[in-house]
């Protein structure tokens, strides 16, 4: 499956992107993604990410605590309900669960980029 920055985007609002230098001289700037458009070319902006890996054991902690308040249901529709809030949880954290970064949709945060 071919990947793009756009189907990915809406997940990732409030998080970081990196964008064309606005400034001559820079390589590119770091804005935060919001829901106003804004005038870049999508096929060069990218996400900045952390990759799961770098995910903290403290933070692994938080993140399977996130958890769904069942009133009803079984067991299979409540760990998809579990697995769902915990992605939602990284997403907001800003961790790659899409691999992004491997496909070249996003930058490794946690890497000093040249």
């Amino acid at each position: 499956m071919n990947k793009k920055i756009e189907d990915y985007l809406p997940y990732y609002i409030g998080q970081d992107i990196q964008i064309p230098a606005i400034e001559e001289g820079a390589k590119f700037d770091i804005m935060k993604l919001t829901y106003e458009k804004f005038k870049y070319d999508l096929s060069k902006v990218k996400l900045y990410l952390r990759p799961l890996s770098d995910m903290a054991d403290d933070e692994i902690v938080e993140m399977m605590q996130q958890k769904h308040k069942y009133d009803t249901g079984n067991e299979f529709s409540h760990q998809i309900t579990d697995a769902a809030y915990r992605i939602e949880w990284a997403i907001k954290k800003g961790f790659d669960v899409f691999n992004l970064i491997e496909s070249g949709l996003a930058v490794d945060k946690t890497k000093e980029v040249k």
